[in-house]
């Protein structure tokens, strides 16, 4: 046999196998691009950041997600909604509606509503997210209260819609600031915060 005719051999093998076999051709398959961490959930994106939350130091950020499922995606004018955490919490646990009470307690959450997808234009803080405004809130995990950004700004180094994004942070709380950066993998199950 040839080697050509042996490499055809292993590639055909190799796409039956993938497509899942004669027994599993009906079944729908779920696009899995995103999904190559532990047990097929999305790898966790990361970040820098600097400061206090109320008088609490911001603690190392050891996930970052851009949630797929927002409540209201215009509320942003279609830019991402970004969650900052201080847990390892997967895309996993983001995609059950109310997940806030389910990661742990100490948990700092930093959430960034950015109403624009446009990379080097600076979103500024604001009450509410719209287009070209941010809105930025810190709570912790378990039922907490959202303390919302008075100033600063939100601004993307970097978007991909549907695989990340990177940005810089420089906000302002009526207790408390942080500064840094982050790089959000796109979670395509997760939910906005709700309680």
């Amino acid at each position: 046999m040839s080697d050509v005719s042996r490499t055809l051999r292993v590639v055909s093998a190799l796409l039956a196998a993938s497509a899942g076999g004669a027994a599993c051709a009906s079944r729908p398959r779920a696009d899995t691009t995103a999904l190559n961490g532990p047990e097929g959930d999305v790898v966790a994106g990361s970040g820098t950041a600097a400061g206090t939350y109320g008088n609490l130091p911001v603690a190392p950020i050891l996930a970052a997600y851009w949630v797929g499922q927002p409540d209201d995606p215009a509320e942003a004018a279609g830019g991402p909604f970004i969650y900052l955490l201080s847990s390892a919490v997967t895309c996993r646990d983001l995609s059950m509606r109310g997940w806030l009470s389910r990661i742990p307690p100490e948990t700092q959450v930093l959430e960034l509503i950015v109403g624009t997808t446009t990379v080097g234009s600076a979103a500024a803080a604001a009450t509410s997210a719209k287009a070209n405004a941010s809105e930025v809130n810190y709570l912790f995990g378990r039922a907490s209260d959202e303390v919302r950004a008075t100033a600063g700004t939100v601004t993307l180094t970097a978007y991909t819609k549907g695989v990340a994004v990177d940005g810089t942070m420089s906000l302002t709380f009526p207790s408390g600031s942080v500064a840094g950066g982050f790089h959000a993998v796109y979670c395509p199950g997760g939910q906005e915060e709700s309680r």
